[in-house]
């Protein structure tokens, strides 16, 4: 795959009043190295002017989602694992737990697609189950 890609990412939170969709496509950079696949973009946050800056991991065993800005966060995402990350916001800090049901990652020669399938808590209260799906493209390829 090139170096200049489109990064999709589109995530559901469903909660006991429904669905929440979120989606980004944004331009990124894609590097393979020592068996790891990295993802690196950056993300405008409403009302502020500083951008997150964005790295996501992949390799055989998972998922991770780093994330250095207005909000830090390091997500990892295990089959069977529940993993606590401390959600810093310009607000203060929050306390997420992620319990990750299921990751497939999908490698071809032209694209990169995952799907994570995980719950979500906030300060130990279950927030919501979740599905993320990020499709990584050459630039020029993408159907937006």
């Amino acid at each position: 795959m090139t170096k200049d890609v489109f990064v999709s990412i589109c995530g559901l939170h469903f909660t006991d009043d429904g669905q929440d969709p979120t989606e980004l496509i944004v331009p990124g950079k894609y590097y393979f190295r020592n068996g790891k696949h990295y993802i690196l973009y950056e993300e405008a946050v409403e009302g502020f002017r500083e951008k997150i800056k964005s790295q996501i991991r992949v390799d055989d065993g998972g998922v991770e989602i780093i994330k250095r800005g207005v909000n830090n966060v390091h997500m990892d995402f295990r089959p069977g694992k529940k993993h606590l990350a401390s959600y810093q916001t310009p607000y203060g800090p929050l306390l997420l737990g992620m319990q990750t049901h299921a990751v497939q990652i999908d490698e071809r020669e032209d694209r990169l697609d995952v799907r994570l399938e995980y719950d979500l808590e906030v300060e130990g209260e279950r927030l919501s189950a979740c599905s993320l799906t990020m499709e990584v493209t050459p630039r020029g390829t993408v159907n937006i």
